[in-house]
């Protein structure tokens, strides 16, 4: 299995969840991309990846669309309702800059909260006149209190609580699902950190029943550096915009995260077919790596 990766030699590489790796054989698909880009990048970027038309369309569907269908299957969802961003990071801002939060408003996140998601709410709340509120989580951890803590701690003026599925720190699987029902419940929006989940447990998203859902795909997706989804619920897609701007602008969901200038977004696309994303990840060391994990969790 080790050959799979291209470590130095001696190296036992314990910052997955940090750093992704990027497994050989993805790399080697990426490079053959890049290759086909630089054979006529204006047609490559201008007018086969996304929607958004610069000259004389294609016939074919946009890449990146096809991309975003493949991931999709592989978390339980439509292609229609995911995107792709940067990362986790990129994935929250865009939430939080596009949320209709007011002067009082209040944000919920918990002391287990990411502290680069942490600063955004924080830098987004400053900028409406809103607070962040941070709920203790009562240890030892315990799916029903995991649940009541949020559930206890919504006020008048919560309008968006931001949930963990696994958290950075601690490896806590939250209850997202349970938490997400009954802060909806009382009128709240949840967006799920999901940076930690796909790839490492099995991911069905609008079953989980939050708002929105950020994931980083370069962790334990073993996809190129830097790759993150977003995913919306279809009634909260339409005033969802990107953390930045640009040619997709009032074009629909879609089109205004997939063409935001010029960048390489081959980690984006072809790549993730490569490495069994779909119904049922098909990659041989998907296996043996998640087997691997699960021992070296339950030996503690």
């Amino acid at each position: 299995m080790l050959a799979e990766w291209s470590f130095e030699p001696g190296t036992i590489y314990l910052n997955h969840g940090t750093v992704g790796v990027t497994p050989r054989r993805i790399m080697a698909v990426q490079q053959s991309i890049r290759d086909e880009m630089e054979r006529h990048p204006s047609r490559f970027i201008l007018r086969a990846l996304s929607a958004t038309e610069f000259g004389r369309p294609l016939p074919e569907p946009p890449r990146l669309r096809a991309a975003a269908d493949a991931v999709a299957a592989f978390l339980g969802a439509r292609g229609a309702d995911l995107v792709f961003v940067d990362n986790i990071t990129a994935g929250v801002n865009s939430v939080l800059r596009s949320f209709p939060l007011r002067e009082g408003d209040e944000i919920l996140v918990s002391d287990l909260v990411y502290g680069g998601v942490l600063r955004a709410a924080l830098f987004a709340a400053r900028e409406r006149g809103a607070t962040v509120r941070t709920v203790e989580m009562p240890y030892p951890f315990r799916a029903e209190r995991l649940v009541e803590a949020y559930a206890g701690a919504v006020g008048p003026r919560t309008r968006l609580a931001i949930v963990e599925h696994i958290t950075a720190q601690s490896a806590v699987v939250f209850p997202l699902r349970e938490t997400a029902a009954r802060l909806r419940a009382r009128g709240v929006a949840v967006l799920a950190d999901g940076a930690h989940a796909p790839g490492s447990i099995a991911v069905d998203i609008p079953s989980l029943g939050v708002d929105y859902y950020a994931a980083n795909l370069h962790k334990w997706g073993w996809v190129p550096r830097n790759s993150g989804i977003l995913w919306a619920a279809p009634d909260r897609q339409k005033d969802l915009r990107p953390a930045v701007i640009s040619w997709g602008l009032d074009q629909g969901f879609k089109a205004e995260f997939d063409m935001i200038g010029t960048q390489d977004m081959l980690q984006r696309h072809r790549a993730f077919l490569q490495n069994g994303f779909g119904p049922q990840p098909q990659c041989p060391a998907t296996t043996k790596v998640l087997c691997c994990a699960a021992h070296l969790a339950r030996m503690g």
